[in-house]
Formats: C-alpha cells, sequence, structure tokens
C-alpha cells in the first residue's frame, strides 16, 4: 500500500502568530496616548471656537437691544441674567459668585460647556490683561469640556480645558494671550 504525499503549504506557527500580536500590541499601547491626546486638544479647541462664537453673538445681539441696554453699555447688575438667558441653559443657573475650579458654575449649557464669572462684575484690572482692551472688563471663563479632565485653568498647562474670554463695558471681546488666541487664529 502506498502511503498518500501530503502537500505543505508554507505558513507561520502559532509561536510566530503570538510573537507578531505582541509586538502590535506594545505599539497600540505606545501610541494610542499620543493619538487621544491630540484629539482631545483638537476637541477642545473646537468647543472653544464654538464657545467664542456664541458669547460673540450673544453679546452682539444683548448690547444692541435697547430696551436692556439703552446706552450701549452692559452694567454688573444684569448682564449676567441676560447672558445667561440668551444662553441655551441646563437646569438652573445662578448669577451669585462662582470662580475656578472646584465650585458650582454659573449655567451649563446644552453642549456640556460650564460658565464661570459672568457675576464677578466689571473691573478696570481685569482689562490689564488684555493689551487691546481698555476700561472695564468681565473675564468669562468657560470649561469647555465639562467635567472630563483636566479641569484646569492653569495658563501653563497647554492642555487646559477652561479658557477665557474677556469682554468690555461696551461688548468688545478681547482673548488673552496664549491658547486661546492660537485656537481663534489657527480657526
Amino acid at each position: 500500500m502506498r502511503k498518500k504525499k501530503f502537500k505543505r503549504y508554507p505558513a507561520m506557527t502559532l509561536a510566530e502568530i503570538l510573537l507578531a500580536l505582541a509586538i502590535i500590541g506594545v505599539m497600540y499601547s505606545i501610541t494610542i496616548p499620543f493619538i487621544t491626546s491630540d484629539l482631545s486638544q483638537k476637541n477642545n479647541q473646537k468647543l472653544f471656537i464654538t464657545a467664542y462664537k456664541l458669547t460673540e453673538n450673544i453679546i452682539d445681539e444683548l448690547i444692541n437691544d435697547t430696551l436692556v441696554y439703552q446706552d450701549g453699555r452692559f452694567n454688573n447688575n444684569t448682564f449676567c441674567g441676560n447672558f445667561m438667558d440668551a444662553m441655551n441653559t441646563v437646569g438652573i443657573g445662578n448669577c451669585t459668585f462662582s470662580s475656578l475650579p472646584d465650585t458650582t458654575s454659573n449655567f451649563s449649557t446644552t453642549n456640556g460647556m460650564r460658565w464661570y464669572n459672568l457675576d464677578s462684575g466689571f473691573s478696570s484690572s481685569t482689562c490689564s490683561d488684555v493689551a487691546e482692551l481698555s476700561g472695564e472688563c468681565i473675564k468669562i471663563q468657560v470649561d469647555v469640556n465639562s467635567y472630563k479632565e483636566p479641569n484646569s485653568d492653569d495658563s501653563s498647562n497647554p492642555k487646559r480645558d477652561i479658557l477665557s474670554i474677556y469682554m468690555t463695558e461696551k461688548g468688545r471681546l478681547g482673548l488673552p494671550v496664549g491658547l486661546e488666541r492660537t485656537f481663534i487664529n489657527n480657526h
């Protein structure tokens, strides 16, 4: 009786497959943090641009409402409430003092952003943070990604997610030198 010969096909052994999977796993674990970090920063940039444009539109609408601001100037007593009413807020907002980082925001919007310092009042010292603004300003801060980390407004942190928008009593907006300007200028 004749033995039947099997034809051999070139193939990888189980050990070679496991080794290849291990190498892919190590490469994956090294590259994913860099990719997600970059995506997170790009997402924060898009969210900040959205917040800035929204702020710009609402400020323009409010400052031109001559029934509320006859002299074309915002004041401490009504700005926070009017700004909050013009936003798509979630829940109940407040116009009592809020400061960063671990306090209750003035309000949250339907896009998940938390807004701070709308109640802090207009001050000439605040305007000194932005060279092109003069007079009295208010510093509006927005946490663009809500409760997601890092929840930092530290200007030395390039991954911070709490960003600032300055506004004069006459409705002129300005941005501090740093991440905020980079986001808007690169848009």
